[in-house]
């Protein structure tokens, strides 16, 4: 490999958890156009990390010259979308990989993967074998794993399912009959954690039916501004399953980006959104863990990513709209002086509160722009004249309120509580 491998790793994946192992590998068996997945996880307890013993299978292409070269040279990619560095996260956690795998035309390549490439091997077998790829991680290094979600089949699937939801998907669409499974093996169960012996199948009956639709967003790029908007709506479920999901999808993976909250779609609904498009790719850092997008890119995602579900939601669920209306309203009425600073753009039901501030913070803006100003432009000046109509409609308000305390008093109140009512 050319480039000193323990640097690498602490490098490039200074900080990573346990479950990017599998995440990295299945990431690389689907590029290899692979079927059918295996999980094998031994461990005696929980509390004996030592006895950790792992076994990653794939029915893909296998390591092909390709293949073999660009998983010995760090950094060298097929395109875009790949890092040419996922592999590394196998030797934070383990001295080695010995790598077993079949390609071609029965051609059998075995290596082992530790400070560099080691022991390869090629033997030209039976032409009718299928092709495979056998990752067998041997000797965990670790001094604990550190979440029972690393190790539970349960949370794995649903990490799998989460993070390559998209392109699940798209095999699920083209009929391909896809199958990860995830087994554990333990003497010590922890049933209240999910750390049962068992196996759990992800195929495609567990991917819901996505409504897809293509629109343009010159907001991100001018010259390639394509997106795709994937989305899930339905009603009807449990308290337990009301939620709000909205993903963007870098380079075949999802990555959260939290625009709202559940409570802004009506009870009993879940709604799940993932936002795909040329723009993203490579957006993210080396361990594909985070983003990596300009702020004003995040930004402009981010406006793109809320009109267009704004737009959905307004079209899908009726009352959505109604509720907004009725909000609106009654904020242009209670707040006259913030009228036309309420944003309609907003995802689901407004929030109230979150829109009264924004509303305020865009008013203060506005106010110290021209504040500020040593000498009014024309159109600071029709704004000025604006700004001084709602301090006005302000006025109004609070003095309306001081009114109708005043009205309040009776005659058993005292002078002095006239008095304070005036100047306190």
């Amino acid at each position: 490999m050319n480039l000193p491998v323990e640097y690498a790793i602490n490098h490039f994946f200074p900080a990573t958890a346990f479950d990017l192992i599998y995440l990295e590998a299945v990431a690389n068996a689907l590029d290899a156009s692979a079927t059918e997945i295996s999980i094998d996880i031994d461990l005696e307890a929980y509390s004996k990390p030592q006895t950790l013993k792992l076994v990653i299978r794939d029915n893909g292409v296998g390591f092909t010259d390709d293949n073999f070269d660009r998983f010995s040279n760090l950094m060298k990619v097929k395109d875009a979308q790949h890092k040419g560095l996922g592999r590394l996260v196998y030797l934070q956690y383990f001295s080695n990989v010995t790598v077993d795998s079949f390609f071609g035309d029965g051609m059998h390549r075995t290596f082992l993967f530790e400070d560099a490439i080691k022991n390869v091997k090629e033997v030209c077998g039976d032409k009718d074998a299928p092709t495979s790829t056998e990752l067998r991680f041997g000797n965990f290094k670790g001094v604990q794993i550190k979440s029972y979600d690393y190790v539970s089949p349960i949370a794995v699937k649903r990490k799998l399912k989460e993070l390559f939801m998209p392109r699940l998907f798209a095999l699920k669409q083209h009929g391909t009959n896809f199958k990860i499974s995830i087994s554990l093996r333990t003497q010590e169960e922890k049933r209240e954690k999910g750390f049962v012996s068992g196996t759990e199948v992800l195929s495609p009956v567990d991917i819901e039916e996505f409504n897809a639709i293509e629109f343009d967003a010159p907001l991100l790029d001018l010259m390639n501004s394509k997106c795709k908007m994937l989305y899930h709506l339905k009603t009807g479920v449990s308290s337990a399953e009301h939620c709000l999901v909205t993903d963007l999808c870098v380079d075949g993976r999802t990555f959260p980006l939290k625009l709202a909250t559940d409570d802004q779609i009506p009870p009993g609904t879940s709604a799940t959104f993932i936002l795909e498009s040329s723009f993203l790719d490579s957006k993210t850092n080396e361990s594909r863990q985070e983003l990596s997008l300009k702020h004003e890119d995040l930004d402009n995602v981010k406006r793109v990513f809320v009109d267009k579900i704004t737009e959905i939601l307004n079209d899908n669920i009726p009352q959505i709209k109604e509720r907004n209306r009725e909000i609106t309203a009654s904020l242009d009425e209670m707040y006259p002086h913030l009228a036309g600073y309420f944003s309609h753009k907003t995802i689901g039901v407004i929030n109230r509160n979150r829109a009264i501030i924004e509303a305020q913070t865009a008013f203060c803006k506005d106010e110290k722009e021209i504040l500020e100003a040593k000498d009014l432009s024309d159109a600071q000046y029709l704004k000025s004249l604006a700004q001084a109509s709602r301090v006005l409609s302000q006025y109004v308000l609070y003095r309306n309120k001081i009114i109708r305390k005043m009205e309040a008093i009776t005659s058993r109140n005292k002078e002095a509580d006239i008095h304070n009512l005036i100047i306190p």
